[in-house]
């Protein structure tokens, strides 16, 4: 017992006394690369899948006024192609055009009797100092014309709108398309 007690004894002290490695990190060591410029280049790549294609947007073309076409654009048929705001159809604009012009005489007409009417109210107030009256305001409203005068205002209104009415008609008269497309049918 004597001798293994010894032995062990002299075991764990060689343990113990035994020198300690020392730890050194590991260096690191940069990769090696190879660099390449780059070239950009245009390729037409065939993609080879199954399945079936879906739009995302689809709508039926229709002209918002009425009229006889006068030209078509060649890409008009199954599978043609169009960029936004490019014109597919023109349709015959004269009739529009007419009302154009028609709609810019009315307007000048309005204006025409708006100045008159101004011009009868300026004379009418001249006329009413004149006698120097003393009336309620409905009645001084009638004497100045100012109902008159209203309505011809609104005239002019009513025909700088039928105006614009015209002119978006007449813009009508080309079909553009909303947005980049494809012709389905």
């Amino acid at each position: 017992i004597l001798i293994l007690a010894l032995a062990g004894g002299i075991a764990f002290s060689i343990v113990k006394t035994a020198p300690q490695p020392e730890r050194h990190p590991k260096p690191r060591q940069p990769r090696l690369v190879e660099t390449v410029e780059i070239n950009v280049t245009k390729q037409m790549l065939t993609i080879e899948a199954w399945g079936q294609v879906q739009p995302v947007h689809q709508i039926t073309l229709r002209s918002q006024v009425n009229g006889k076409i006068i030209s078509v654009n060649p890409e008009l048929v199954p599978g043609g192609r169009f960029n936004a705001q490019e014109t597919i159809l023109r349709l015959e604009p004269a009739d529009y055009a007419l009302a154009v012009r028609q709609r810019q005489s009315d307007l000048a007409k309005a204006r025409v009797a708006l100045l008159l009417e101004e011009g009868n109210q300026v004379v009418a107030k001249q006329e009413f100092d004149l006698l120097g009256a003393t009336i309620n305001d409905q009645e001084k409203a009638l004497v100045l014309r100012l109902p008159q005068l209203r309505a011809m205002k609104a005239d002019v209104d009513a025909a700088a709108a039928a105006l614009q009415s015209a002119k978006l008609a007449l813009a009508r008269t080309v079909i553009k398309a909303p947005f980049e497309a494809t012709v389905v049918r």
